[in-house]
C-alpha cells in the first residue's frame, strides 16, 4: 500500500469496483469491433480507447485498454475512485512507454466541455494523453497532494512528485507541499524541468535564487535547467558573501566589545589601587 492511499483511508471515497462495471453502460457493438480491428493492427502496444459514457445522466470517461490478449476496462466518474489493485495497475498502463492512445477529436473536445477548469489544451498539443488521463483520474476525487497540484495547473510536477524527496504530504497548497512559491514552480512545469526539483537540496537553492533574483526572473516566461544553475552559482556566492560580511560585522563587533571591556577593568584596578 502506498502512502497516498494510506492518507486516503479516512475519507470514505466511494470505490468503483470491478462487479459495478456492467452497471456502466458499454461502448456499442460497432466500437467494440473498430477496437478489435485497431488493436490488432497495432499488435506491439498497449491500445488504450477512450470513450465519454453516460449513466443516469452521469457522464464518465470509459477506458478500455487492450494488454495481453485481454480487454481491461477502467471507469473515471467524478467523486469516485478504483480499488488500491485496480489503481496501480490503471497508472502502470497509461504510464507505460508501449502505450499507445487512440482518440480523436470529437473526444478530446467533450473532455474540454467536461472539465472546462482545466487548461489541457498544452497536453493535447503535445500528446501528453498519459499526463491527461492520470490528471483527470486524480482530480476526480479527493486523491489528496496529486489532486491539489494537479487543480493548480502543475500538471508535469504533479505526474512526476513520486519521485519527489521530503515533501509535505499533508499540505494544502502547492507551496506548502513543495516549499517553493508558486510562481516559481510555474517555471518547472514541462517534463524535463519538473525533474529538476526532485530532490528537496534542489528545491532549497532554486527557491533561494528566485528569492534573491525575483525582480529579474519574472521578466521572462521560460528559464532553462543552465539558467538556473547560473542563478544558483550567484546565489551561492551572494550567500557566502553575506556570510562573511555579518561575520565581519560580528567580529568587529566583540572586538569593540572586548576592547571596551578590558578598558573598563583597567580604569577599575587603577582606581582600586590608588584608593589603596
Amino acid at each position: 500500500m502506498n502512502i497516498f492511499n494510506i492518507l486516503n483511508q479516512g475519507q470514505n471515497i466511494p470505490i468503483v469496483y470491478k462487479c459495478d462495471l456492467f452497471s456502466f453502460p458499454c461502448v456499442s457493438t460497432e466500437q467494440y469491433i473498430y477496437m478489435d480491428i485497431i488493436a490488432g493492427q497495432n499488435g506491439e502496444f498497449i491500445n488504450i480507447f477512450p470513450y465519454i459514457g453516460e449513466k443516469e445522466s452521469d457522464k464518465f470517461i470509459d477506458i478500455y485498454v487492450y494488454v495481453d490478449n485481454e480487454i481491461k476496462r477502467f471507469i473515471i466518474l467524478p467523486g469516485y475512485k478504483l480499488n488500491e489493485k485496480d489503481e496501480e495497475h490503471f497508472i502502470h498502463l497509461i504510464r507505460n512507454s508501449y502505450s499507445k492512445y487512440h482518440v480523436n477529436s470529437e473526444l478530446l473536445k467533450n473532455i474540454k466541455t467536461l472539465y472546462p477548469d482545466y487548461n489541457i489544451g498544452k497536453l493535447i498539443q503535445k500528446d501528453e494523453y498519459n499526463v491527461l488521463f492520470e490528471m483527470l483520474y486524480f482530480t476526480s476525487y479527493k486523491s489528496g497532494i496529486k489532486e491539489i497540484v494537479y487543480k493548480a495547473e502543475l500538471p508535469h510536477i504533479a505526474y512526476d512528485i513520486d519521485n519527489y524527496e521530503y515533501i509535505n504530504l499533508i499540505g494544502s497548497t502547492p507551496e506548502s507541499i513543495l516549499d517553493m512559491p508558486i510562481k516559481c514552480l510555474r517555471y518547472f512545469e514541462t517534463t524535463e524541468m519538473s525533474r529538476c526539483i526532485r530532490n528537496a537540496s534542489d528545491r532549497r537553492i532554486k527557491r533561494e535564487s528566485y528569492k534573491t533574483f525575483s525582480n529579474r526572473i519574472n521578466k521572462y516566461n521560460n528559464i532553462s535547467e543552465f539558467q538556473w544553475k547560473y542563478l544558483e552559482d550567484l546565489t551561492k556566492q551572494f550567500i557566502w558573501k553575506r556570510y562573511f560580511f555579518t561575520l565581519q560585522i560580528v567580529s568587529e563587533f566583540l572586538t569593540k566589545r572586548i576592547v571596551f571591556n578590558i578598558t573598563i577593568i583597567i580604569i577599575f584596578c587603577y582606581r582600586t589601587h590608588n584608593a589603596k
